[in-house]
C-alpha cells in the first residue's frame, strides 16, 4: 500500500510513513499535514502541520472535527496540497477524511464508497464512525456504517 492517495482536488490520506518520503509529497503538491497521531516519522518541519492527535478507538475530542476539516479545507483554498495522517492511514485518517467529503458535498455513503476506492485498506473504528454520525447528526446507525465494510 503506498504511504499516501489523492482523494479529491489537493487534498491526500495517508500513513505516518509519508512524512519519510517529502519529496514524493512535494512533488505531489502537498504542503500542509493534518497530523492525527503522537507518533513521528520522517521530518514535518517543511510543512504547515495542524497537529490533532489523539488515540485511536476513542471518540473524537470535541471541536477536532470542526478544526480539522476547516484546516483542510482552508489550505486547499488557498492552493496549498494537504495530506491527512494517522499511524497507519485507515481509521482516524480516514475518518477525517469523510468528514472532509461530507462537507464537499458527498452523503456519508457515498464518500466511504469514493474512500474505499482512493484507499482500500480505510476502515474506521466504531467509535470514530460514532463520532461523525454524531456531528453530521445523520440518520444512518453505527449498524448502516458498519455493514458498508463488509
Amino acid at each position: 500500500m503506498k504511504p499516501f492517495n489523492h482523494v479529491l482536488g489537493k487534498v491526500y490520506i495517508g500513513s505516518l510513513f509519508a512524512l519519510s518520503q517529502p519529496d514524493a509529497l512535494h512533488a505531489a503538491g502537498i504542503t500542509s499535514v493534518l497530523k492525527l497521531t503522537r507518533s513521528s516519522f520522517g521530518d514535518e518541519k517543511p510543512f504547515t502541520v495542524l497537529d490533532l492527535a489523539f488515540p485511536d478507538g476513542w471518540l473524537i475530542p470535541d471541536g477536532y472535527l470542526r478544526r480539522g476539516i476547516d484546516f483542510v479545507r482552508g489550505e486547499e483554498a488557498e492552493g496549498r496540497g494537504v495530506v491527512i495522517l494517522c499511524a497507519a492511514g485507515i481509521s482516524r485518517s480516514a475518518t477525517f477524511t469523510l468528514a472532509y467529503l461530507v462537507e464537499s458535498g458527498y452523503d456519508l455513503h457515498e464518500a466511504f464508497v469514493h474512500l474505499r476506492g482512493c484507499r482500500p485498506i480505510v476502515s474506521p473504528h466504531p467509535a470514530l464512525w460514532l463520532s461523525l454520525l454524531q456531528f453530521f447528526d445523520h440518520p444512518y446507525s453505527l449498524d448502516d456504517v458498519l455493514s458498508w465494510e463488509r
